[in-house]
């Protein structure tokens, strides 16, 4: 195939980070290899004048949807849903990306059929006063204990596809990549990492991140994430889960009823039954 007939979707969703968003954009444009990219930035119910007003200023050149806030999955799946590229690029607006990742997401899944998904490790750049995560090779027994995969992936479009999209469940907000990964997985897709610092991840204050860390609701998320993919995790942890429920059913009703809130609802049935 004409590797110039391949095209990439960069699928950017942006709420009030306009003053970030034009280094995204350059990262971008500063890829000079042989695919071709179409960028499609989503509005999601931004309210500051600056970004709006940058917004406006982009929608002549790339496609610019606009839609009511409903959060960054709901965003991107709008995105996938009109890109033309066989190929997908998530990028948030406050992040940017090492130009070469087209050329490695792209050959990397040309090269393996069932690869569905090339991700690679970060650069840090911002607030230092949070902690950087760790990127590692694959492995779904980390994947399920927790997401170490960032969004700024190379997805194939039938990959994204076969799942359905993210989950566009407010109360999983900040929750959707994982689900997504874990999904993917289950519907036999394979994961390619690349070794190499391929993209800028900006750690900042305020972002839809820092305030899941702050927030304590994340174990009622984290709970309803259990519940959806429970059969992977009674695959790979049926021991904990059993004995888990266990020492559930050991304690009083009281005990169980206050913590009720935070238990997966696969747990409670079991608990209480």
């Amino acid at each position: 195939m004409d590797s110039s007939k391949i095209m990439l979707s960069v699928i950017i969703p942006c709420y009030n980070t306009g003053e970030y968003l034009p280094e995204a954009l350059a990262s971008v444009y500063a890829y000079t290899g042989n695919y071709t990219c179409e960028i499609i930035i989503i509005d999601d119910g931004s309210t500051d004048l600056t970004t709006l007003k940058l917004l406006d200023s982009l929608s002549g050149k790339h496609i610019v949807l606009k839609q009511s806030n409903a959060g960054p999955a709901a965003a991107r799946n709008a995105g996938c849903k009109i890109a033309q590229g066989d190929f997908l690029l998530f990028l948030d607006s406050d992040n940017s990306i090492v130009p070469e990742y087209i050329d490695y997401g792209i050959n990397s899944l040309l090269k393996n059929h069932e690869a569905g998904v090339v991700y690679a490790k970060a650069n840090f750049i911002g607030d230092a006063s949070r902690g950087e995560f760790k990127v590692a090779p694959f492995d779904i027994k980390e994947l399920l204990v927790s997401n170490y995969i960032d969004m700024c992936a190379v997805i194939r479009k039938k990959a994204w596809e076969s799942v359905n999209g993210f989950d566009e469940s407010r109360h999983f907000l900040t929750l959707e990549d994982w689900d997504f990964w874990l999904k993917l997985y289950e519907q036999g897709w394979k994961f390619i990492f690349i070794e190499k610092a391929l993209f800028y991840y900006r750690i900042r204050k305020g972002s839809l991140m820092d305030i899941h860390l702050q927030n304590k609701d994340y174990l009622r998320r984290n709970a309803y994430l259990f519940d959806k993919h429970y059969d992977l995790y009674r695959k790979h942890y049926a021991f904990i889960i059993d004995n888990t429920i266990a020492h559930f059913k050991k304690q009083s009703s009281a005990y169980r009823i206050g913590n009720i809130l935070t238990m997966p609802v696969k747990i409670i049935k079991k608990t209480f039954n």
